[in-house]
């Protein structure tokens, strides 16, 4: 399977369309949490926030984006192992990110921010294979 001019020009669209939905949606949802909740509210939404997206860059940026360029024009077992290992490295990195942010939870004085913490802890390892996949 090769990419043509146009398949590349149509993928490169959607791709940027994808971003301008999700950076609406972010903007969007940060608007409304801002109207909605107090100061300490929105502050721990900005911190759970920050750490989904630094998450989902660090995975993409590691496996995902990588798993794109390795299998462009590859045989159909190629790509199939390779996504594999692509959704393994996420699923490691997500651990390992949960892990470390139930650490500095744990152990720093984060006053209200903990719940938040620990929540994002528990659920980086499904964001990451969210993202992964």
């Amino acid at each position: 399977m090769t990419l043509t001019s146009g398949s590349m020009r149509k993928r490169a669209i959607l791709s940027f369309c994808d971003q301008i939905v999700a950076s609406a949606g972010n903007v969007t949802l940060t608007i409304f949490v801002a109207r909605a909740t107090s100061t300490s509210g929105f502050g721990s939404y900005s911190i759970a926030l920050s750490l989904v997206l630094i998450l989902v860059n660090i995975t993409r940026a590691a496996s995902t984006d990588p798993l794109l360029v390795q299998t462009s024009g590859r045989h159909q077992e190629c790509v199939v192992q390779n996504c594999r290992d692509a959704i393994s490295g996420n699923m490691f990195i997500g651990v390992l990110f949960g892990a470390t942010v139930a650490v500095i939870a744990l152990l720093v004085d984060v006053g209200p921010a903990r719940p938040v913490l620990l929540t994002i802890a528990i659920v980086a390892p499904l964001i990451s294979l969210q993202d992964a996949t």
